[in-house]
């Protein structure tokens, strides 16, 4: 089987990961009406998916020191599927708590052992390869997104639609079991990545992982978090657009990240990383401004739709990054926890903010910031030899 053969097996790794949220998040309200909860109850029945997913993260790498990476990835897909059936059946709060702590922990395991297998064949292959799997995971939030849709407008229970969901997803990890299983099969035996590598762009690392690392991470996420979960409202109630554009904003922004990723490998290859991801952060700044002077909601979606293909590089950029230092797992594992803890606090941090200033300053002032923190980790100082590294 040929390596393009293995690259769409764990392609479907990460398209169901993506799937999986995306189908639960928009039926988030029906749930909380069924079990009859306020936000605050429900607010720590969410917590559930992070309190297993954080944990498992940590452990994912001391995890496939015994049981191979694509195996992982292809048993936590699995299992994150059939926790949409649970959630549909929990009967009260603490039963919600639970499924959604195990979907965390399948899902937590899922994340790392699925970048893990992408970087060990970009090291065999010398050749980038996360970013057309990052757009794997970005389609599949976009097909979950649309089928929870249609799920919707045809009245289908939540139960209904998840149970249909997780048949299809558990075929498709199915039908990517052989080849991906395979993957590990032509890895020899006794496989390391060097801890000392070259990035395409040239400089040496060392086997410490750089806090300029971290910092991109927690950018590039919070990048994405910023415009997923506050443009609709923006556009909405700020800017007095309709409820269809605020819905096509994110739809496109959806499909513009998906668009950007397909082609990340063939940019990065032709023209490095550090290209990539500057021209990416200017574009992210510069089309947010235009768009926020603006004050016109079709120029605001249409800013959002460039935000979406400047920053889609941006984490499988620094997942490959930080696969060069050290263990690549151990690696993967820290920047994952970064970057994911960072998204749970980011819309914290703006809803507080976006109190006091409102939120057109608040959502403007950081997709600057998130840019400008991308270029600040790029600098000659931070490339090479860094004094810092993440935690």
């Amino acid at each position: 089987m040929s390596q393009r053969h293995h690259l769409v097996s764990l392609w479907l790794i990460f398209f169901i990961n993506g799937s999986v949220m995306a189908s639960w998040s928009p039926r988030i309200p029906e749930v909380a009406a069924a079990l009859d909860v306020g936000d605050a109850a429900l607010g720590i029945a969410l917590l559930g998916f992070a309190a297993g997913a954080i944990p498992a993260m940590l452990c994912a790498g001391h995890l496939t020191r015994w049981v191979s990476p694509e195996l992982v990835s292809l048993l936590s897909a699995t299992g994150f599927s059939l926790g949409l059936p649970m959630i549909a059946a929990a009967p009260n709060l603490v039963a919600l708590f639970a499924a959604l702590f195990g979907m965390g922990i399948a899902g937590g395991l899922c994340d790392i052992t699925m970048n893990l297998t992408g970087v060990r064949i970009e090291h065999r292959l010398r050749s980038s390869v996360l970013g057309r799997l990052h757009a794997g995971f970005s389609l599949g939030v976009v097909a979950g997104g649309v089928g929870a849709l249609i799920a919707t407008a045809l009245g289908a229970s939540v139960a209904g639609h998840f149970a249909v969901v997780a048949a299809v997803l558990v075929v498709l990890a199915a039908t990517g079991a052989p080849g991906l299983m395979r993957i590990g099969r032509r890895r020899p035996e006794r496989e390391r990545v060097p801890e000392t590598a070259r990035s395409p762009d040239g400089p040496r690392f060392t086997s410490h992982l750089p806090a300029a690392i971290a910092v991109m991470a927690i950018c590039g996420l919070l990048l994405e978090g910023v415009i997923t979960d506050w443009s609709a409202l923006l556009l909405t109630r700020d800017l007095a657009a309709t409820a269809t554009q605020g819905a096509l904003a994110l739809t496109l922004f959806s499909v513009a990240m998906v668009g950007s990723r397909a082609v990340t490998d063939l940019l990065v290859d032709r023209l490095g990383e550090t290209v990539i991801l500057c021209a990416g952060a200017v574009t992210a700044a510069t089309a947010m401004t235009i768009g926020m002077l603006s004050a016109v909601p079709g120029i605001v979606v249409g800013s959002i739709v460039v935000i979406g293909l400047a920053i889609g590089p941006v984490f499988p950029i620094t997942l490959s990054r930080a696969s060069r230092f050290g263990d690549p797992a151990a690696s993967i594992a820290r920047i994952s926890v970064v970057g994911y803890t960072a998204g749970l606090i980011g819309p914290l941090l703006i809803g507080v903010i976006s109190s006091a200033v409102g939120l057109p300053w608040t959502v403007t002032g950081a997709v600057l910031a998130g840019s400008l923190g991308i270029l600040f980790a790029l600098r000659p100082a931070s490339r090479g030899d860094e004094t810092g590294t993440a935690a």
